[in-house]
């Protein structure tokens, strides 16, 4: 494939500039995206389109597929912690009403439960969806020959275990810790991921062949 060549993706017709840019912006919605969450549902869609991109040029179909089994993990981790904070919150107002009876209070404790189990699911899928992440780097860094690629990965699993090993342990002031931790470290995969995209040099075609002269005769 010829680097100057352009990749059909969806209606877009994209280079490779175009898709080192939509990459690097998609990257730094995700760091303005943990002071303002929407920007990352728009820096995702930016980082997917540029990787799918990628897996075109690269012919590596895992760095696209690896992401958008991420991003599917994060989605549903995502509207399981909504739907458990709303089926759960209304019952656990019944533990802060200080005329509760005992009824109200076994209804109390099932709402702070279901809250419970909904932040311990998300945090488990989160984990696996920075795994898939992970891959989707290393697949890149591989390919691209950018190794930040595969730090940016790094720092994102780093992150979610970080996270999910805080949430196990929120019941002592360590989680809190770990919870914080996680978060720098997904700060940080962000940052590097940024810095990754712009790293990215595009390929150049190879020389044809030169002809190799005959060795004269003796």
């Amino acid at each position: 494939m010829s680097a100057s060549s352009k990749i059909s993706v969806g209606p877009l017709e994209l280079e490779f500039g175009t898709a080192k840019v939509l990459g690097a912006v998609g990257a730094l919605l995700f760091l303005l995206g943990f002071f303002f969450p929407l920007l990352s549902i728009v820096g995702v869609i930016l980082v997917l389109i540029s990787l799918y991109y990628f897996s075109k040029l690269y012919g590596n179909p895992y760095i696209f597929t690896n992401y958008v089994y991420s991003v599917v993990l994060f989605i549903v981790a995502s509207v399981l912690v909504v739907f458990g904070f709303v089926g759960g919150f209304v019952p656990f107002l019944f533990l802060l009403d200080p005329l509760r009876g005992e009824g109200e209070v076994d209804v109390g404790l099932l709402g702070l439960g279901v809250i419970a189990l909904a932040v311990l699911l998300y945090a488990l899928l989160f984990l696996g969806s920075m795994f898939f992440y992970y891959r989707a780097l290393v697949s890149m860094a591989a390919s691209s020959q950018v190794r930040l690629f595969s730090y940016a990965g790094l720092s994102g699993i780093v992150g979610g275990g970080l996270l999910f090993a805080g949430i196990l342990l929120l019941i002592i002031v360590i989680g809190a810790l770990f919870m914080f931790l996680g978060y720098l470290a997904l700060i940080a995969s962000a940052a590097l991921l940024l810095v990754a995209f712009l790293q990215l040099k595009e390929p150049q075609p190879s020389p044809p062949p030169q002809p190799i002269e005959p060795a004269a005769p003796a």
